[in-house]
């Protein structure tokens, strides 16, 4: 089971998240964000007109 598990440090005195898992939780948003803002069409422009992404409609 995964579940009441600290995988990053030990956490905070009040069962909390400490800052091993803050940290982690933040980077991973921030991956997440970042695959959001990726777009083919950036890097290859001849595939523009495809709209692999969506934005164009």
């Amino acid at each position: 089971m995964m579940f009441n598990r600290r995988c990053f440090g030990d956490g905070r005195k009040d069962g909390g998240p400490g800052f091993e898992e803050e940290q982690h939780v933040e980077v991973v948003r921030t991956i997440l964000s970042l695959i959001n803002a990726f777009s083919v069409s950036d890097y290859m422009p001849c595939l523009r007109w495809l709209d692999l992404d969506g934005h164009e409609s």
